[in-house]
């Protein structure tokens, strides 16, 4: 089972703070605010309302300061009881007192993203600090939204400075303190949306609000190494009939495990983003927190439309196991990794691919479906089976491009690299071919249960999937 960080923050953000058991008894206040990030028309504003309350024992006074990184000529201004500030103030609390403290972030028309971090300390006890992040995003004039749904850790800067080498405006929004709705992501041309180890992962809001996003024609980048066993593994304590649906509806995808060999993954040849490329998720200046990256397998003949691999790890014995997948469908795209995209171990590969996902979003010179693939193929391409884990039948596909007939042989190997049917063995016209096995060998014997492979041989192209038989 996987060990996860729990997401310790509430909807609403309180920070108490105490320092030595007498001080703290004398010392101490709360700062909460019940949604730290709106997006708002640049003709608008956004306004938060924080409470500051004194938690301690003795009256103390708390300096207040406004800490400004706005896009000019954007303005911002606090207001309490006492009047309004656009820097700085000092107010005084007794016992049990609380003050709502209201920040306005105005864009003036002019449309990016900005933040104003409240600060407050203690003079009473000046080691006692909070520091707020308000966020203003504007709903035009961005185009990239990123989510970020890590919990307490810092992966943003990761996303953040891969978007900037691409060029693309974005703003970002913490999702453990605000609130994000379909409204919230409607306005932006693509979402980025990172989960690191927190939990728990997508929840029913999270899940409603990108489905919601897609059905309108959105485009979403999602990273994290928990997304699809968190939904679907009963090992979470997360998933139900529910979440595991949604995840194979959304993605086009099945869950097939957890992924513990070396923290290598390997592009898919000709792929638009990876590209037969090699990505490291350990060491390096990533973030260092792969433990138990999940293993996908894209799933065909259920939907329309279908996923595509992306990347593969790398070990051998493990090559039909899926890391990444893209995904097409005419109305909205999606680029998942389910391993976290802040561990890729360098920056130069970190911005190369944010940048190709930018453009296959972009991109409207194609889409990914069963009928285009079917009549007009580009690639060779063995899918993985479907069920995997199966029972007496499962259905492999195989795709052939071009325009003429060729050679091509589909055959079933077991764990010591033995033939033990063959499927196709002939001349294939172009296009996509379903084909079905009901875990015989070629004598129509009943096969044992255990592990098999598939492997597709036709004009110099080779791939294996990983099948299991269980009887």
């Amino acid at each position: 089972m996987k060990r996860r960080a729990f997401k310790t923050l509430p909807s609403l953000l309180v920070l108490f703070l105490w320092v030595g058991s007498s001080m703290a008894q004398d010392y101490s206040f709360s700062h909460t605010c019940d949604n730290q990030g709106y997006v708002v028309h640049p003709d608008s504003f956004a306004l938060f309302t924080t409470i500051l309350t004194n938690t301690g024992a003795q009256a103390d006074t708390y300096r207040v300061v406004l800490d400004k990184d706005l896009p000019v000529p954007w303005y911002s201004l606090a207001c309490n009881s006492m009047g309004c500030f656009p820097d700085s103030v000092r107010i005084t609390l007794a016992s049990a007192e609380a003050e709502t403290i209201t920040v306005y972030i105005w864009p003036f028309s002019f449309t990016g993203a900005g933040t104003v971090t409240m600060r407050v300390s203690s003079l009473g006890d000046p080691g006692q600090t909070t520091a707020m992040p308000l966020t203003a995003i504007t709903n035009t004039g961005v185009e990239v939204l990123v989510v970020d749904d890590d919990g307490t850790e810092n992966y943003e800067t990761y996303y953040q400075t891969a978007l900037y080498s691409t060029g693309r405006t974005h703003g970002t929004l913490d999702n453990a303190f605000t609130t994000i709705g379909a409204d919230e992501l409607a306005p932006f041309s693509a979402v980025v949306w990172f989960t690191g180890e927190a939990t728990p992962v997508l929840t029913e809001e999270d899940r409603q609000a990108i489905s919601a996003y897609l059905a309108g024609g959105g485009r979403l980048f999602i990273s994290g190494q928990d997304i699809a066993y968190a939904l679907c593994d009963p090992a979470s304590g997360e998933s139900d009939s529910s979440t595991g649906a949604w995840f194979t509806y959304t993605f086009c995808a099945s869950y097939g495990g957890e992924y513990n060999s070396t923290l290598i993954l390997n592009g898919i040849a000709g792929n638009s983003i990876s590209n037969s490329s090699t990505l490291s998720v350990s060491g390096g200046d990533g973030a260092n927190n792969q433990t138990a990256p999940d293993i996908i397998e894209n799933i065909y003949g259920q939907y329309p439309h279908f996923a595509y691999p992306a990347f593969h790890y790398s070990d051998f014995y493990d090559w039909p196991h899926v890391g990444a997948i893209t995904l097409s469908t005419g109305v909205y795209r999606i680029v998942y990794f389910a391993f976290g995209f802040e561990a890729i171990d360098n920056a130069a590969d970190r911005a190369l691919l944010m940048e190709r996902i930018m453009d296959y979003f972009e991109d409207s010179t194609y889409v990914e479906t069963d009928t285009e693939i079917a009549s007009h193929p580009q690639n060779f391409f063995l899918s993985p089976n479907y069920p995997n884990p199966f029972n007496a039948t499962t259905v492999l596909s195989l795709t052939i491009p071009g325009d003429e007939p060729m050679p091509a042989s589909l055959k079933i190997y077991n764990v010591l690299g033995q033939e033990v049917r063959t499927l196709v063995d002939g001349i294939v016209s172009p296009g996509r071919h379903i084909i079905l096995w009901d875990g015989t060998d070629d004598t129509g014997w009943d096969l044992a249960s255990g592990v098999y492979f598939s492997r597709l041989d036709a004009g110099g192209f080779t791939q294996t999937r990983k099948l299991v038989l269980s009887r």
